[in-house]
């Protein structure tokens, strides 16, 4: 073969390979621009994620007997239709309270950092109760448990404090988080968490909430800590996509008052520290294990609630006292739904799971023109998570 043979055959092969490349890009885009016109068009199914912890029981919340079978429900969300919410939703698994010796050792110390400097009382085999007679205040916890309560007599708080020399919003919260610091429960959960506060006086030795500015004494700072429920994904300030955790607040018992929560006094000097009157603390700590599972839509939870599967936790009439029961009413009539949220129930006894709710916020009219505020909560893991196997 020749030089220019060889020149000739050598210019052929790269025009074929040249051809060839081109060919291959072309044919590659078209199929990526088919696969994503087909997965526009016949979109595949999610595989729902893994639940771990396999079937879950339904949470027991208990409703007020309150018959709602003829009450006409009105849907006036301050949002256009339904509030988006994901399909499915973190589970958490709690700490189970267990036995230790340490634990009790903890209460010990605490009691005394709290003025509780006189041996315990027995009460059951986990409540022990510290008495300070002088300051006529007690401390009671379930040791076990981690659950206490400091508690101050109400009589001797009023002839005490004067109104007038009520806490503000920030010096309250800002005692009352100094509070769990120094009882040793502020963990992440309560350091991320809302605090809301409400202005209260004492009379004839009841707490109650103030009429106005100048009868407030105390404020009750109530503690509402939030968990990761889901994550989405969203775009950042420099354009890039980041997943981001969104999160819901814990409900307790009570709608309106936390487990978590401080009464904190005026200070009497500016040395005094010990401002906090009153505490509760009854909240478990989930471990770090966590599922996802599905949950019904808001759409499907308002049919719920619609079918009477909802429980009433709260029916307070208008003016009445903040710490008041809830109220029974026979002739309601109407009851309009304002708001409707997710967030995590978490009930005074121990289960197992931190598992999320609906709640339900409006306002009830009866055939008398009595109005007022209810609350609803509804379980809302979906109704398929009742038919997994354990295993």
């Amino acid at each position: 073969m020749t030089l220019n043979e060889a020149a000739k055959y050598t210019k052929r092969i790269l025009a074929y390979l040249l051809i060839f490349m081109v060919f291959y890009i072309f044919a590659e885009n078209m199929y990526k621009f088919f696969m994503v016109v087909y997965n526009k068009s016949f979109p595949i199914p999610e595989n729902p994620p893994a639940i771990s912890f396999g079937k879950l029981p339904q949470p027991k919340i208990t409703t007020l007997p309150v018959e709602i079978k003829l009450v006409n429900f009105r849907k006036e969300l301050t949002t256009a239709g339904f509030p988006e919410t994901p399909k499915y939703i973190y589970v958490y698994q709690l700490k189970k309270p267990y036995v230790s010796v340490a634990k009790e050792e903890r209460f010990k110390t605490l009691a005394q950092s709290l003025g509780f400097f006189q041996v315990a009382k027995k009460v059951t085999d986990t409540k022990r109760l510290w008495e300070n007679v002088s300051l006529k205040q007690s401390f009671s916890a379930e040791v076990f448990e981690e659950k206490y309560s400091l508690e101050s007599d109400y009589k001797f708080l009023e002839t005490k404090f004067k109104p007038g020399l009520s806490p503000s919003k920030q010096e309250a919260i800002a005692t009352a988080r100094n509070f769990f610091v120094k009882t040793g429960d502020y963990e992440e959960d309560i350091k991320l968490a809302g605090y809301d506060t409400v202005g209260v006086t004492i009379s004839e030795g009841v707490i109650k909430q103030a009429d106005t500015p100048y009868r407030e004494i105390f404020k009750l700072v109530s503690i509402y800590p939030e968990k990761v429920a889901y994550k989405s994904s969203q775009t950042d300030e420099k354009g890039k996509t980041v997943e981001v955790g969104n999160k819901i607040p814990v409900f307790f018992t009570n709608p309106l008052k936390s487990n978590l929560n401080a009464l904190v006094a005026p200070k009497t000097s500016s040395s005094d520290d010990k401002s906090v009157v009153a505490a509760q603390y009854n909240y478990y700590e989930t471990n770090e294990s966590k599922s996802y599972y599905p949950i019904i839509s808001a759409e499907q939870a308002w049919e719920q609630l619609l079918q009477g599967n909802a429980s009433m936790v709260m029916l307070k009439r208008d003016g009445a006292d903040y710490f008041t029961n809830s109220d029974v009413l026979s002739d309601i009539e109407t009851i309009d739904i304002r708001e409707m949220i997710l967030g995590y129930y978490m009930p005074t006894n121990y289960s197992e799971y931190l598992q999320p709710i609906y709640i339900f916020k409006g306002k009830f009219n009866t055939r008398n023109r009595e109005s007022g505020s209810v609350f609803f909560y509804l379980p809302a893991l979906s109704p398929q998570v009742l038919i997994i196997n354990q295993d």
